[in-house]
Formats: C-alpha cells, sequence, structure tokens
C-alpha cells in the first residue's frame, strides 16, 4: 500500500480546522513518523486515512485508487488501530485478541505474547486464553496496551496506526515495544506521538500543523 494526500482538507462540524490543504507521499513498506503539538491534526489525518471521516477538499489515493472509490469496509479492514487508550472487551481473552479471526492458531498467539512480554502475565490467568477478562480491573495501562499490539500484529494488516502508543509504558517496555513493531509489522507502519524519541527509529519522520505536513527527517 502506498498513500498520496493531494490538498487535503478536513473541518469539523463545531467549525474547527483541523487540517488544511496538507500534501504528502508515503512509500509503501516504509515506518513513517508523525510529530506534532497536541490538536495538531495527527489523530484526524489518520481517520481521514482509514475513512472514519470523508475530507471536504483534497483526496487520499491508495496505490493509484481514490479512497472514496474504495469500498469503506474493504479499506478499513486493511488497517489495524492501535489507540492511545487501550480497550478490552467482556469477552475471553483469546476473542479480544482474534476479533473473530479463525484462521489462527493457540501456538500463534503465545509466542507473540512471549516477544510481547506478557507470556508470562498471561499464564497465569485462571482459564488461559479462555479467560474472560475485564480490561482495566485484570490488567495495567501498559499491559493493556501490549494486549492492543498483539492484537493488531494478528490481524496482518496492510497498513498499522500506533497512535500514542507508549504513553503508558515505561523506558524499557517502550523500546521493546518499539522494537516488535520494527520487526513484526510487515506492511505501512504509521506512528504517532509528541515525543521525537518514540519516532526515532522510524524511516521518516514529518511535523504536522494544521496547515502543513513538513518532512524533518
Amino acid at each position: 500500500m502506498a498513500v498520496l494526500i493531494e490538498n487535503l482538507s478536513y473541518t469539523y462540524p463545531d467549525g474547527r480546522n483541523a487540517i488544511k490543504n496538507i500534501n504528502a507521499h508515503f512509500e509503501k513498506g516504509k515506518i513513517i513518523g508523525l510529530v506534532g503539538s497536541s490538536g495538531c491534526g495527527k489523530s484526524t489525518l489518520m481517520k481521514l486515512l482509514m475513512r472514519w471521516y470523508d475530507p471536504q477538499a483534497g483526496r487520499i489515493i491508495f496505490t493509484g485508487q481514490d479512497s472514496r472509490d474504495i469500498d469503506r469496509q474493504y479499506l478499513q479492514a486493511s488497517f489495524a488501530y492501535v489507540p492511545q487508550t487501550a480497550q478490552l472487551f467482556h469477552q475471553s481473552l483469546r476473542e479480544n485478541l482474534l476479533l473473530g479471526k479463525s484462521d489462527i492458531s493457540d501456538e500463534a498467539i503465545w509466542d507473540l505474547a512471549a516477544k510481547c512480554r506478557l507470556k508470562e502475565r498471561l499464564e497465569i490467568l485462571p482459564e488461559g486464553l479462555d479467560t474472560i477478562v475485564d480490561g482495566e480491573k485484570d490488567f495495567s495501562a501498559g499491559e493493556r496496551q501490549r494486549l492492543e499490539l498483539m492484537r493488531a500484529l494478528l490481524k496482518k494488516a496492510a497498513c498499522y496506526i500506533f497512535d500514542e502508543p507508549t504513553s503508558n509504558l515505561d523506558s524499557l517496555n517502550e523500546a521493546a515495544f518499539l522494537s516488535i513493531v520494527k520487526e513484526e509489522c510487515q506492511g505501512m507502519v504509521f506512528l504517532i506521538s509528541h515525543r521525537l524519541s518514540t519516532v526515532a527509529f522510524a524511516d521518516e519522520v514529518y511535523e504536522l500543523t494544521p496547515s502543513q505536513l513538513k518532512r524533518i527527517r
């Protein structure tokens, strides 16, 4: 998946200009760091890519095809989105991680849990992968963030979007998290942060303001 953004603008219903006349070209397979101050439009830009919203002006082109000409459900299925605040549902751990996928073995789940430094923690759950979980009660914020990472990686998406993914991790777990992203994500990766240190390993880094997307590295 390659992404071309042309003269993209989006204004919220309350009149706030989120982004205006943004242009960019992202090559297939790259890790893209996206930094900027709070409220500058980083998350909005990603939601436009995923067609949570459609722009009022300009267009987004995926490998030669306008995003609005692609079936919304099909397009969104090609993304794995990891939000800043991790979300777990009141279901079994397996159901939380697979979200309906039936072609992933327990062995693959446990292998990934080990890479994400969660295997020992998950092994003590009373029913293992069949344990019904209550996210905030059963796991710390950092553990929930790493479970979100597992969910994203198990999806094997064409494009991964990580929105402030290390905000709840200490420096050791942040380094491990980012190393896993670099090693395991085979498609395009967008890594959103307000900290340059978080995106230091990205192939390209861009700074976003409401009216400009500028490459800074």
